[in-house]
């Protein structure tokens, strides 16, 4: 597949993370988050409190979408690690005959973009590959940004998302 965000060198960075296994296989409407320890969850019309936290192990390009974006608003992130964060789990294409990308179907898109996906486990697999093809000293090549972004997900990981009061 070919990768919507590169590297400095011509591998593509999803056939990368599939290759570590990154791309998780499971599909779940509610992987973005889970109820911390002393919540309870709401079922359909039942009132409850539900505080959900991060987990950027298990989370889908559709949640991380919103997270980054958040992110974004509040400065912790620029405008390239908001790209890098919203397009690094979904590939542009994929491989067709001969070599040549195919543009992926909406079926084909929308099913990645629900596909849970582990960035933490990703963007290691990204600067480690950075770091090991000796482009981590690069400025073109990303790699600070890498780093910045996996320190402030690393930051959030299991804090608290939200909390639903229902009455």
């Amino acid at each position: 597949m070919i990768s919507s965000t590169g590297t400095a060198n011509s591998n593509s960075i999803y056939a990368l993370l599939a290759q570590q296994g990154v791309n998780g296989a499971a599909k779940n409407s509610d992987a973005t988050i889970t109820p911390a320890d002393n919540s309870t969850a709401t079922s359909g019309t039942n009132s409850a409190n539900k505080v959900t936290t991060y987990d950027f192990t298990h989370m889908t390009p559709n949640d991380m979408k919103g997270v980054a974006s958040n992110l974004y608003a509040s400065g912790k992130i620029n405008s390239t690690q908001l790209l890098q964060l919203q397009l690094m789990a979904v590939p542009v294409a994929k491989v067709g005959p001969n070599g040549t990308p195919v543009p992926l179907s909406d079926a084909e898109r929308a099913s990645f973009m629900s596909q849970p996906f582990d960035y933490l486990k990703g963007i290691q697999g990204i600067i480690d590959n950075l770091k090991e093809t000796g482009y981590a000293s690069d400025p073109k090549s990303g790699y600070q940004n890498w780093q910045n972004t996996l320190a402030e997900l690393k930051q959030m990981q299991g804090t608290t998302s939200s909390v639903d009061i229902a009455a």
